[in-house]
């Protein structure tokens, strides 16, 4: 009998692993920058970046997700021709619209840097870093398929490879053009360096490791599979343009309404605070796969029984995390980024709080999507992408960055809310309040600890390591008082799993 809970487990151990390496390449990428670059040559590339990304959700028209979902129940139903006409028509739409978007970026590069860019002096600059920009778009289809691919079958190490790259491959490629004096264009340039080599390692990667008989196997390609993939995409676009909306238009609003300085400082307390995300990013890549196989085989049970016990130890893990990061900012962002950047440390307090219902909002969206319900997913995300935007529009010009991280955190707590009610509908999974309450519990008594620390004559360092050691302490022995938390049940899963 399969294993799930070693499937899981293991899954979800190498992607965690292999974000958190990576999420310190990004951050080495991030402090080069910020060492090499002027703040609105930093600010300029972040907003660039957040632009075309937003551009790329409806590049994409969710078949990379569709062809996770269906590579896995195809495998079940034992159906390589499928996969391998899932895999062909993906591509072949994805580079034309893809090459289509690039074509037309070059030819009104000068029009979108006078309008979107227009708080940066040089427009000649902000037009040539378009044009290389566009053909990065162009060659995006041949980076991200193959993760999607790897994904499907549930080639974790591979996926995680991938992900390791492409952190590598910006980090090398922008100091290497920044050796060559290039500033405010070698980071967009590495980006088009990325989309352009890693796939060269990624095609015979797949073809020897994962799917041997491509070459072999008769290619279908039909109306019927083409209307699948989009009958399942077309909500995820639209679960995408909010996702985007999250990560992304914070910073176009910020760009409009403040100066790039303001968005330079966000972009530097925004990505810190995402540390508490990766955790959500390991459980997605994982759950996606394994939730749709579970579907297709009708192992419903498993699916809920499986759900609560995320629930539970999410939050047990990533609670006393965000206590941490609402606690000490000013010591993450004066060791990553220095002590100027310490302005950014009330951005990373206010979204250390929603961080937690980002985690298990994207668990709830993910199960959903592998369940074949992706459109419940897609209507959850317009309203919460709505109620952000507005929320964006309405405190950015007044408080700012701080009035950007608010509205993040209030759409990501009432996306989780209405997420878990409609993972409720199809899935007998009842919520673990007493755990969370209890769990909940303990973080309150970590606090309290941690904020008498903060009060001693001590500095700031003392006062950090003292509650890392004595916080973990007292949340440990609160969760076992209140027996949340039993040696018994650790040992069971731990059973599962090896």
């Amino acid at each position: 009998m399969t294993n799930y809970t070693k499937r899981a487990v293991k899954g979800t151990s190498i992607v965690f692993l292999m974000t958190i390496i990576t999420s310190f390449l990004s951050y080495l990428w991030r402090v080069l920058l910020e060492g090499s670059l002027t703040k609105s040559d930093y600010g300029l590339v972040f907003a660039m970046v957040a632009f075309f990304q937003l551009i790329l959700v409806f590049k994409d028209l969710g078949l990379n997700s569709a062809l996770v979902k269906y590579i896995a129940e195809f495998r079940v139903k034992k159906q390589p021709d499928l996969i391998k006409g899932s895999i062909l028509i993906a591509f072949i739409i994805q580079f034309l619209i893809g090459f289509l978007i690039g074509i037309a970026a070059i030819v009104f590069s000068d029009s979108i840097a006078t309008v979107i860019f227009h708080d940066y002096a040089d427009t000649a600059r902000v037009s040539l870093l378009i044009k290389l920009y566009a053909i990065a778009m162009i060659l995006v289809p041949g980076a991200v398929l193959m993760r999607s691919c790897f994904q499907g079958f549930q080639r974790i190490e591979y996926f995680s490879l991938t992900t390791f790259l492409r952190a590598f491959s910006l980090l090398f490629f922008t100091y290497i053009f920044l050796g060559k004096g290039l500033f405010v264009i070698a980071p967009i340039l590495a980006y088009v360096m990325y989309y352009l080599l890693p796939p060269l390692i990624y095609l015979p990667l797949f073809i020897k490791k994962v799917f041997p008989d491509f070459f072999r196997v008769k290619t279908t390609i039909d109306r019927k599979l083409t209307k699948k993939l989009f009958r399942f995409g077309i909500p995820v676009i639209l679960t995408g343009f909010g996702g985007i909306i999250f990560t992304t238009t914070d910073t176009a609003i910020l760009t409009l309404f403040r100066p790039l300085k303001e968005v330079a400082l966000y972009n530097l307390g925004m990505p810190t605070s995402r540390i508490l995300w990766k955790l959500s990013a390991a459980l997605t890549v994982v759950l996606l796969p394994l939730s749709s196989e579970l579907w297709t085989s009708r192992s419903v049970d498993l699916i809920g029984r499986g759900m609560r016990i995320l629930y539970k130890y999410t939050f047990m893990f990533i609670l006393p995390l965000s206590i941490l990061m609402f606690v000490f900012p000013e010591i993450i962002l004066r060791i990553i980024f220095g002590s100027d950047s310490v302005a950014a440390a009330n951005v990373i307090r206010i979204l250390s709080i929603g961080a937690i219902a980002r985690v298990l909002g994207s668990a709830n969206n993910t199960v959903l999507s592998g369940i074949g319900k992706p459109k419940e997913v897609s209507r959850v995300t317009l309203i919460g992408a709505g109620v952000n935007l507005l929320l964006n529009l309405a405190l950015i010009p007044l408080y700012g960055m701080e009035g950007a991280a608010a509205a993040t955190t209030f759409t990501f707590i009432l996306m989780f809310l209405m997420t878990a009610r409609k993972l409720h509908r199809f899935i007998a999974m009842g919520f673990p309040w007493k755990d969370f309450l209890s769990i909940a519990g303990a973080g309150i008594l970590v606090l309290a600890f941690i904020f008498i620390v903060t009060v001693l004559e001590i500095d700031l360092w003392t006062k950090l390591i003292i509650s890392l050691v004595f916080g973990s302490v007292i949340y440990v022995l609160s969760l076992l008082a209140l027996g949340t938390l039993s040696l018994a049940e650790a040992k069971g899963v731990l059973n599962r799993i090896f």
